[in-house]
């Protein structure tokens, strides 16, 4: 008799659930992503560690930062915080462009200035870390794998508008992965 009524029970259960609407889980997506793949003096990394940024079905922003040790710490932006944030990243002004090209041009136009200013030509970094850079902005989809980027652009900036912008949004959201810069 017991068996017979734990089997109807379940029977029943059964039946609402699957005549209950289901709830269609949110997508979210990517908004920004950096990190580190590679280190100059220890290698690669064990686990993946560094600022990731996706924005939720209902247009909030949700910030995971990963520490070294595995510690993660999540951030979920209220709707004006979340707002607000995209309005700072379209003031930026960011358009896509091929970074490898705009680096050759900035170059040139670094090299002219230090011979004809007789200025120093800038400093690169050969060890520190390489960093996977991943955002998209509207319908446009951007990935990057630099070592020391934050040198790079700091090197380039002042020769192109847009490694300018690009260092503006990287460092945007540095501010909001509660770093000063890249550097991890």
């Amino acid at each position: 008799m017991r068996a017979h009524v734990l089997c109807l029970l379940a029977t029943v259960v059964l039946s609402a659930c699957a005549s209950h609407p289901k709830r269609e889980e949110a997508k979210s997506s990517l908004l920004f992503s950096v990190l580190m793949v590679d280190n100059a003096l220890s290698g690669k990394p064990n686990e993946a560690f560094g600022c990731h940024f996706e924005m939720d079905g209902d247009g909030l922003i949700v910030a995971k930062r990963t520490r070294p040790g595995g510690k993660i710490h999540l951030t979920k932006y209220s709707s004006d915080e979340s707002l607000a944030l995209h309005e700072a990243i379209r003031a930026i002004g960011f358009q896509s462009f091929n970074y490898g090209e705009e680096v050759d041009r900035a170059d040139t136009l670094r090299w002219e200035k230090g011979r004809r200013d007789g200025g120093a030509l800038g400093l690169h970094t050969f060890d520190g870390a390489e960093y996977e850079i991943r955002f998209q902005l509207g319908a446009e989809k951007h990935t990057m794998r630099m070592w020391n980027p934050r040198q790079d652009l700091s090197l380039y900036a002042p020769h192109s508008a847009k490694i300018a912008k690009l260092k503006a949004v990287l460092n945007l959201f540095a501010l909001h992965c509660k770093r000063a810069g890249f550097i991890f």
